[in-house]
């Protein structure tokens, strides 16, 4: 399943991509699914590029109905991002701890100088649950439980940090 998602932010586009780099803590404290985010690993391969690794934990409530098979500890995971200032875009890829061999999600996001001074965010996300029969509706549910929300809150938590800078 491919998502996409637009959001225009009123930052310069450095700005923006700086502060969802540089700043990720400081914007998903403001989010109330994710429970922490940790920087494991970053270095600069190339002039302008950053490869990071965090760590993540979420804080979402789980459904009764999967509540048996699913635990709190199964809401970590990794991102592995490549941040390349050259052509203002994010590439990741998210690493479960648990269901490694049916779940596969990554994607980009890329950042557009948009009317002077705002900034347009293309956000692409590739979802993949490999499981016979059931895998495109725990997709569905997926998206519509988790990623939709998730996105809202992150998109409003980086908006009051810019505003917060102004």
């Amino acid at each position: 399943m491919i998502i996409r998602d637009t959001e225009i932010f009123d930052a310069p586009r450095r700005d923006v991509f700086a502060l969802t780099r540089d700043r990720f803590e400081e914007y998903l404290a403001l989010v109330p699914a994710v429970e922490s985010v940790k920087l494991l690993s970053s270095l600069s391969p190339a002039r302008g590029v950053i490869s990071n690794v965090t760590e993540w934990e979420g804080s979402a409530s789980i459904p009764s109905s999967v509540r048996n098979r699913l635990s709190p500890d199964m809401l970590r995971w990794r991102i592995h991002c490549v941040w390349d200032e050259n052509s203002w875009t994010c590439r990741w890829r998210a690493e479960t701890f648990h269901f490694r061999d049916i779940f596969d999600c990554r994607g980009d996001i890329a950042y557009h100088d948009f009317r002077g001074s705002l900034t347009r965010c293309v956000l692409t996300v590739n979802l993949k649950v490999f499981m016979p029969v059931f895998g495109a509706a725990v997709e569905r549910f997926i998206v519509r439980n988790y990623l939709d929300k998730n996105l809202m809150m992150n998109k409003e938590a980086i908006k009051t940090l810019l505003a917060s800078a102004k």
